[in-house]
């Protein structure tokens, strides 16, 4: 049977084939990490969660209303998040779930919404 694996990093995208078979005799799977990022994937940025550069003192103050600190990037105003727990809280405070997520992702019925 054979495999498959693609990574991008630094922007430029890899791409491994093999046999699994002969992979079996290996005692590692590759480490690819997530999207390029680290190995664990965290710190990581979302631009569907961000705002506009201009609306991050407005976001700021909102995220704190709620008890949340989140950072965002000054260039893209992309959100930042440290781990997938701040994650899912910021998201359900502002009543956002991810469909294909699972149980530790942002869920339905979450955090208040903002008013």
């Amino acid at each position: 049977m054979a495999y498959r694996i693609v990574t991008v990093k630094d922007g430029e995208v890899t791409e491994v084939q093999g046999n699994m078979e002969v992979r079996r005799g290996k005692k590692s799977m590759l480490d690819v990490g997530v999207f390029g990022q680290s190995t664990s994937g965290w710190p990581m940025e979302s631009d569907a969660m961000g705002v506009n550069p201009d609306q991050i003192a407005q976001a700021t103050a909102a995220d704190a209303k709620h008890g949340i600190h989140v950072e965002y990037n000054k260039e893209t105003g992309a959100a930042k998040y440290e781990n997938a727990a701040h994650r899912k809280q910021h998201c359900e405070s502002l009543g956002m779930v991810d469909r294909n997520g699972g149980y530790s992702d942002p869920q339905v019925g979450g955090h208040k919404k903002y008013e």
